[in-house]
């Protein structure tokens, strides 16, 4: 699969805006990236703002069309997206890369990476996946009320080409992807698991729903995404997304 880079100076969401090209063009090419060299309204899981310094970071969506996936397999796609990003970090010698449940990218206890993804289904396949990512690289200070960013120069004390880095972080997505169309989901997963914040460490969650906090430790992901608990009393517990909170 080869990349075709769509680069715009400013745009309000690069996930956006690739969903309304491919609504003009509806066989658009698997491969296809849309890059915002400034994004002003990039969007984050449950709706949150993703902020992003102009021509400081990584902001961009890739076009997928994972059609030998059925719906219900779909959390693969976001286990290949994830590992791609934290192989692209490893290769930048960051250690402690790890995926926070299900998708946002953590260095240590620092947020450096969101994603959000955006399924077409038409029948009982996905017909396109839109990948959104915000990686920060160059950024040095940030300014929103998030709790915890992390830059790449925050870590290494480099500077980096965008355009170069994206590059690099698109080659490592698509051979994660490979792995996918060739039918190693399991690999997959166990990578993935592997690679899971706070995996099999006892920490404090809440349940949104009563605000009750508890302790319990990750110990699996389900194939169909769900997050496998035990609880500091043995118990074991299945959460969708959104059904738990991080403390």
């Amino acid at each position: 699969m080869q990349i075709h880079l769509i680069e715009k100076e400013s745009l309000s969401s690069t996930n956006d805006t690739l969903a309304e090209l491919l609504r003009m063009v509806p066989d658009m090419e698997e491969g296809t990236v849309v890059r915002a060299i400034e994004q002003t309204a990039g969007k984050g899981q449950i709706g949150n703002h993703w902020e992003s310094e102009a021509k400081k970071n990584i902001t961009i969506s890739l076009l997928l069309r994972p059609d030998f996936l059925s719906i219900v397999d779909h959390f693969y796609i976001s286990i290949a997206v994830s590992l791609g990003i934290t192989d692209y970090l490893q290769s930048k010698d960051v250690e402690d890369v790890r995926i926070k449940w299900p998708n946002d990218i953590y260095v240590g206890k620092n947020k450096i990476c969101g994603v959000l993804i955006e399924n077409s289904i038409i029948g009982h396949i996905i017909d396109s996946s839109i990948i959104g990512i915000g990686i920060n690289i160059n950024q040095e200070k940030f300014i929103s009320n998030a709790p915890n960013p992390i830059s790449l120069t925050n870590i290494t004390g480099h500077t980096y080409d965008i355009k170069d880095e994206i590059r690099q972080l698109c080659n490592a997505l698509l051979r994660r992807y490979a792995m996918l169309a060739n039918g190693n989901q399991e690999v997959l997963r166990e990578e993935y698991i592997a690679r899971m914040y706070r995996y099999n460490e006892m920490a404090e969650y809440k349940l949104p729903s009563t605000d009750t906090i508890f302790k319990a430790k990750i110990t699996d992901v389900a194939p169909e995404g769900r997050l496998i608990m035990e609880s500091d009393s043995g118990k074991v517990m299945k959460f969708a997304f959104k059904e738990v909170v991080f403390c």
